[in-house]
């Protein structure tokens, strides 16, 4: 294997962590800001 392909497959395996992370990221953020609405619709029936 040629420095370039070694290189190549770094960078691959690079990019697909960094879109894992991503789509778990945002998946993580959304799960919190839906909680956080759910959160808020509770506390605003229980006030009425």
């Amino acid at each position: 294997m040629t420095n370039g392909q070694k290189i190549g497959r770094t960078n691959k395996i690079v990019a697909c962590l960094c879109w894992f992370a991503l789509t778990n990221a945002l998946e993580l953020l959304s799960a919190y800001h839906y909680h956080n609405v759910i959160t808020a619709v509770h506390s605003l029936k229980h006030r009425n």
